[in-house]
């Protein structure tokens, strides 16, 4: 900056010159222009992308960017392109398309435990959009490369076939003596050992609209476990699905009150909050809880909570 001091102006005034002035930022049109101008240009085809997710239009942003992607893959950039993708995940973490690039590049860069990490993320993403079999074939991929990956393990033996033979409700315990066992004695499947011998019902039933609907013309009760389900048996094609992730009983008040205590543990077994599992659900307009003279601690506190002397 050149800068000049003025002697016959009023002591104090300053005149300055040769100043660049900061260049305006580009508008979408304009951006639009220079991309119709020079469409190989994989740095204008960024810029138009985030203008367009900054200005709202989400779709066309992304698309921009997918072509930045290619661009900067086709100039031998992979580390650019890579960002760009992950860019992209970020807009939108359920996009298996952009998973399996993610899994592309990995491979591309030869690096083995970051392509055993996009496998996953992609395999998490299928199983996200109800794809459990292209999920679990990917999930095997995982463990042709890594046989101890405790991830792929789980995933695996949560989405196996098993076929349901038989299906009882809610059996007492002088029944659960008669039957024994619904796990062959010895087995490890799943994980299970001897002192854990039945597989119990979440209470979870996916059907075909078709199979429903005969089976309520069919069957004079309407109760799933009683009836439904049990009758389904050697008619239908039936088959249970191995969940092994976080779940509890809250038949009773005091169960249910232990699980609302337990989200709040820091170690807690699950959260809402998880940016890989998100959890979508109707927001109740109910007015927030009021604490007054308390210590809050290992708490979830809902919007609109008010407090009033208390240590947090």
């Amino acid at each position: 900056m050149n800068g000049v001091v003025n002697q016959g102006e009023p002591t104090g005034s300053l005149l300055f010159a040769n100043i660049e002035a900061t260049p305006a930022t580009p508008t979408i049109e304009d951006l639009e222009a220079r991309v119709a101008d020079n469409p190989d240009d994989p740095a204008t085809h960024q810029a138009l992308g985030e203008a367009l997710i900054e200005a709202g239009e989400r779709e066309r942003g992304i698309e921009e960017l997918d072509h930045a992607t290619a661009g900067f893959e086709n100039l031998g950039n992979l580390s650019h392109a890579q960002d760009l993708v992950n860019e992209i995940l970020r807009l939108d973490p359920n996009s298996v398309r952009h998973r399996q690039k993610q899994v592309e590049f990995a491979f591309k860069s030869g690096d083995k435990v970051r392509l055993i990490d996009a496998y996953l993320e992609l395999a998490d993403t299928l199983l996200r959009q109800d794809l459990p079999a292209k999920a679990r074939a990917v999930y095997q991929r995982v463990a042709e490369h890594d046989a101890t990956n405790e991830r792929a393990k789980a995933a695996l033996s949560m989405l196996a076939p098993v076929a349901a033979p038989s299906f009882e409700e809610k059996p007492k315990a002088p029944r659960l003596q008669q039957i024994g066992r619904s796990i062959p004695e010895g087995s490890t499947f799943a994980e299970h050992s001897d002192d854990q011998p039945f597989m119990a019902s979440m209470g979870v039933y996916v059907f075909t609209r078709r199979v429903l609907l005969e089976l309520l013309d069919q069957e004079p009760g309407h109760d799933f476990g009683r009836s439904l389900i049990p009758n389904a048996l050697g008619k239908y094609r039936v088959k249970s699905h191995l969940y092994r992730g976080y779940w509890a009983d809250v038949g009773t008040i005091e169960s249910f009150y232990e699980a609302n205590v337990m989200l709040g543990r820091p170690a807690a077994p699950f959260r809402f909050w998880d940016p890989k599992y998100p959890i979508y659900t109707h927001l109740r307009q109910l007015p927030g809880s009021r604490l007054t003279d308390c210590v809050v601690r290992n708490s979830v506190v809902r919007l609109s909570t008010s407090s009033s002397r208390c240590s947090w």
